[in-house]
């Protein structure tokens, strides 16, 4: 079935006279390179695993914000969808490749298993994206935002890349105190998340709130205890047991993960990773916007974005920010600093992912 599929799509490309031979040749090399992944991870059934370039379904999604949590992405979702060509999804968090609400694993929640493609497919296509629309304008596109897609970075790429690997990916990142520390007001926003969830954090102070995801950490190997020694830590960041941990982490922990989170490193690594195993490259294919940029400079980046699409420009009318967090707590500055000693080198790690544009942005 793998070697039907690299020829029927090697064929295609190499008769359909609307590639270029870029196109052709980087078409080719992502679906070669991408083999192994499918023989991995995938059951095509009847579908293929990229369909011509010129389908719909190439634009059904054609991109997606993937997070991360309060760094922005309800905004960046309403600023985008103003594009006349961008016709969002059926909600803007359809939680579609959320791995313990995706429901095309090969044996039902065994998120290490494969992934039912045609299925995934058809359930997209008949209830989350307007397909009617997007088939009888080929300039449209259309898109979803779910934060969580970037935290379970171990799993939600393989459901992604198995059913949409063509899709193009936004991700919003922001200070990681700043984003852990508008969470938990966020969470404790009756207006936002109910008033029984809200309640139950009357009592429980910022601090004591982080310090028991950090504990959780702890426990499943994610992060060393305090007392480890600066030759365990040099040892044990980057290691395999490292990544191991961080996979189990989500396995056997529920709820907000608030810490995790804002560890923005090891969920990159895992989508760069996926992107490469399928002939990807991160560098052009992944978009990644700071959470300050969006704000200061709306309207540059709706367009930077939609030229990253190959859209048109678009003059965007509106560009007030959208589920914006009150701030019914306040960080200390002692507190702010000890966020800042243990974040540091996580940081670090991301400058030396994303390069030297990124280089002390949060020192």
């Amino acid at each position: 079935k793998i070697q039907k599929l690299d020829q029927n799509l090697i064929s295609h490309i190499q008769t359909n006279d609307t590639f270029s031979p870029n196109r052709e040749s980087k078409e080719t090399s992502q679906l070669k390179s991408g083999l192994s992944f499918v023989n991995t991870h995938c059951i095509l059934g009847n579908e293929e695993w990229w369909p011509p370039v010129d389908s719909w379904k190439r634009r059904s999604p054609g991109f997606l914000i993937i997070g991360a949590k309060k760094c922005g992405t309800t905004s960046l979702h309403s600023f985008l969808g103003q594009h006349p060509l961008i016709l969002p999804g059926r909600l803007k968090e359809l939680l579609f490749f959320i791995p313990r609400r995706f429901p095309y694993w090969e044996k039902e929640k065994h998120w290490d298993g494969k992934v039912m493609v045609e299925p995934s497919r058809a359930h997209m296509y008949s209830k989350d994206y307007p397909v009617d629309k997007i088939r009888s304008n080929p300039s449209t596109m259309s898109f979803e935002a779910t934060p969580d897609y970037i935290l379970y970075s171990n799993y939600s790429t393989k459901a992604i890349l198995c059913t949409i690997p063509w899709v193009k990916v936004v991700l919003l990142l922001r200070n990681p105190i700043d984003r852990l520390f508008s969470h938990y007001n966020f969470l404790k926003d009756a207006k936002h998340v109910g008033e029984k969830y809200a309640k139950g954090l009357e009592k429980t102070s910022f601090g004591a709130w982080v310090k028991k995801d950090m504990k959780t950490l702890i426990k499943a190997g994610v992060i060393l205890p305090w007392n480890a020694t600066a030759s365990e830590r040099q040892t044990f960041f980057g290691s395999q047991k490292e990544s191991t941990a961080w996979k189990k982490y989500f396995q056997k922990n529920f709820g907000e993960h608030p810490v995790a989170r804002s560890l923005y490193a090891f969920q990159l690594e895992e989508w760069f990773s996926a992107l490469r195993s399928i002939g990807r490259d991160p560098r052009t294919d992944f978009k990644i916007v700071r959470e300050e940029n969006l704000k200061n400079n709306t309207r540059q980046i709706a367009n930077e974005i939609y030229r990253w699409l190959n859209l048109p420009e678009h003059e965007i009318t509106t560009t007030t920010s959208r589920m914006v967090t009150s701030y019914s707590a306040t960080l200390d500055d002692a507190t702010r600093q000890v966020l800042k000693d243990f974040f540091d080198p996580y940081n670090k790690r991301l400058y030396r992912l994303l390069g030297d544009e990124w280089d002390g942005i949060w020192d």
